[in-house]
């Protein structure tokens, strides 16, 4: 009878413990309190209290993953791969507390007396649950898997649920082996060490996982704000275009009036100054976000004083019209970093100057976006992750766009230094 109800008590414990950590890793501040969180809790303690055996072995750790995902998905009514990615989290903070707690435990007891006695089995659950919880009060931690839940999981990204699902398989097996012996000897040490090196090596798969995805939902949601420009950008130069017109006929009509026709002469010479002398060169790129991308980062550089070349081809339209919504994205993601980059590299110069070139060569798009600068670039290392010439927290733009280059087999980068101007290069071709 003392088992079952130690069983009972452990098994609350942890329903309870794992309902608070996803909620906060979740960042929910809901209350849950009703008949259906009541009858799901009440399931998933009778789940454990079945499945709970003194010896611990792999699969019941995995059914008990899975329960935890159908369970805490109907309850918080989340996605399935958010549900995924959070009980897989929960799973190894769960594993984290679990070796902390045996650990110390093992220095004062024996194997037996903690499979074998229903009240330290109870007080060293509780402990793990107990830890687990307070683990999420470390706010720097909280925060980065709230940041990493948000952007990750709602975009239905498979590969991350998988890796997930490998993960707890991988510590389950390792957390298997540890609980073998439960003593420090050789192989206790090593298996401790193996799940610390994977933990870490898995934080900063997670890491680099969640700065792509930052960056790409940054140039994403760009493409769909500037897509909604493109209309205006067509209706700004046709506006532009007539009062042109309008004032030169004006100015024909006045006569031999000097400070007038002067005053004229100013508008027209200022009005297409303001209005971006870019404007009818980006005409011959059709819509579809392009346009717009290279039309807002450019009146962002003119605002900077920055120069600004543009000389695009009337044989691009034609070819950019067949390429795929996807194509279109990585090249908006691509080109957004690399005029990005020129922009922060010229800024701050006294002399400021960027090119852009788009044109067809051998059936391929080529865009090649050029800037002066001043200083060492190191053309070996840009592609590397974190490198920046530009100081510490910068860098990881280029290693991205590599990234995107090296997935799609119709987009190739190369960059160059000629005299004093840095010039990258995209081509695109048909797939």
């Amino acid at each position: 009878m003392l088992e079952i109800v130690c069983k009972f008590i452990a098994a609350l414990f942890q329903s309870v413990s794992i309902f608070f950590v996803m909620k906060f890793i979740l960042a929910d501040k809901n209350k849950y309190f009703n008949f259906k969180t009541v009858v799901l809790i009440i399931l998933q303690i009778t789940s454990m209290m079945i499945l709970y055996n003194s010896q611990y072995t792999l699969h019941i750790t995995i059914i008990a993953y899975h329960i935890n995902i159908i369970i805490y998905k109907l309850i918080l009514d989340i996605s399935l791969s958010k549900a995924i990615i959070v009980s897989g989290i929960t799973m190894m903070l769960i594993f984290v507390s679990d070796t902390v707690i045996s650990g110390t435990v093992i220095i004062f007891s024996s194997l037996d007396v903690m499979r074998n006695d229903p009240l330290f089995f109870l007080i060293c659950n509780i402990s793990v649950n107990i830890l687990s919880v307070n683990i999420m009060y470390i706010m720097p931690l909280r925060r980065s898997l709230q940041k990493f839940v948000f952007k990750l999981s709602d975009a239905n990204k498979y590969d991350i649920n998988i890796f997930i699902v490998l993960i707890v398989i991988v510590l389950s097996v390792i957390l298997y082996n540890i609980s073998i012996t439960y003593k420090f000897i050789d192989e206790y040490s090593i298996n401790i060490l193996i799940m610390t090196i994977f933990i870490v090596l898995t934080a900063i798969f997670f890491k680099e996982k969640y700065d792509k995805e930052s960056l790409t939902i940054k140039y994403d949601q760009l493409l769909d704000y500037v897509k909604d420009i493109e209309d205006f950008i067509e209706m700004d130069s046709l506006i532009e275009h007539e009062s042109k017109n309008q004032l030169a006929t004006i100015r024909s009509m006045i006569g031999n009036n000097k400070n007038i026709i002067e005053y004229i002469d100013s508008i027209i010479y200022d009005s297409e100054n303001q209005k971006r002398k870019f404007i009818s060169e980006i005409s011959r790129v059709p819509k579809g976000g392009l346009k717009g991308l290279i039309y807002y980062k450019l009146s962002i550089a003119t605002n900077l004083g920055i120069d600004i070349n543009v000389n695009i081809s009337k044989e691009i339209e034609k070819f950019i019209k067949m390429l795929k919504t996807e194509d279109i994205k990585n090249i908006c993601r691509i080109l957004g970093i690399y005029l990005d980059n020129s922009i922060d590299a010229v800024r701050d110069l006294d002399s400021k100057q960027i090119s852009i070139e788009m044109y067809m060569l051998k059936d391929e798009l080529n865009i090649v976006i050029s800037n002066n600068y001043v200083g060492n670039i190191n053309l070996k290392m840009l592609n590397a992750k974190g490198y920046s010439t530009k100081g510490k927290g910068r860098g990881n733009g280029l290693y991205y766009a590599e990234k995107i280059a090296r997935k799609n087999r119709n987009i190739l980068l190369s960059r160059t230094i000629v005299n004093d101007y840095f010039i990258e290069r995209v081509r695109i071709s048909q797939l």
